[in-house]
């Protein structure tokens, strides 16, 4: 009885041994390899969106570099117009102004943002936030981005209605928009 009692703990004791020596290339070994590719798959997809977004970038910067200096009294509308920060902030919010009424849409909120340098490039910005069904967002987000004037939308929060506030169908929308003010000298 003794020997099978022995037996039955070193069986024991054998399983038991090779269970942590599981548990522990588990937890050491496959767990931190499986997070690394978790990791990985969730960069990957980062990586994807921002590729899509440099990708538009690129377009319109070889957009903006297509043309030559000369070009640009011919091209003046596609530039954001004034002699000064304060003109050329003016010129972007009524821009926007007639892309909101094209599409009878009235915005809650319209502040604008610091200016910034973009390859040469002097940007002035406005942060705009409206509520507008669905497709007359897609329509005013299209217009800004493919119309005459070279604007970015840098920024884009939409957000879809509570329950309660559902019955409009619409969508809240926050966004930055910046323009370019002119070709740059050099």
């Amino acid at each position: 009885m003794w020997r099978q009692i022995k037996s039955w703990t070193r069986f024991t004791a054998f399983v038991a041994a090779n269970g942590l020596i599981l548990a522990g290339i588990y937890l050491f070994l496959i767990d931190p390899a499986l997070q690394i590719l978790r990791d990985q798959e969730t960069q990957i997809t980062q990586n994807a969106v921002m590729i899509e977004h440099l990708d538009s970038a690129v377009a319109r910067r070889q957009s903006l570099s297509a043309l030559r200096p000369e070009d640009v009294d011919g091209a003046r509308r596609r530039f954001l117009q004034g002699d000064t920060e304060s003109l050329s902030t003016a010129d972007l919010l009524t821009r926007l102004r007639e892309v909101a009424d094209q599409h009878a849409v009235s915005f809650n909120s319209v502040a604008t943002l610091p200016a910034r340098n973009w390859s040469g490039h002097r940007m002035i910005g406005a942060r705009v936030e409206f509520t507008a069904p669905t497709p007359r967002v897609a329509e005013v987000l299209s217009s800004l981005e493919d119309g005459p004037s070279f604007l970015f939308i840098r920024n884009a929060k939409l957000t879809a209605p509570s329950e309660a506030e559902a019955s409009d169908n619409g969508l809240s929308v926050t966004i930055e928009i910046y323009g370019v003010t002119r070709w740059s000298k050099g």
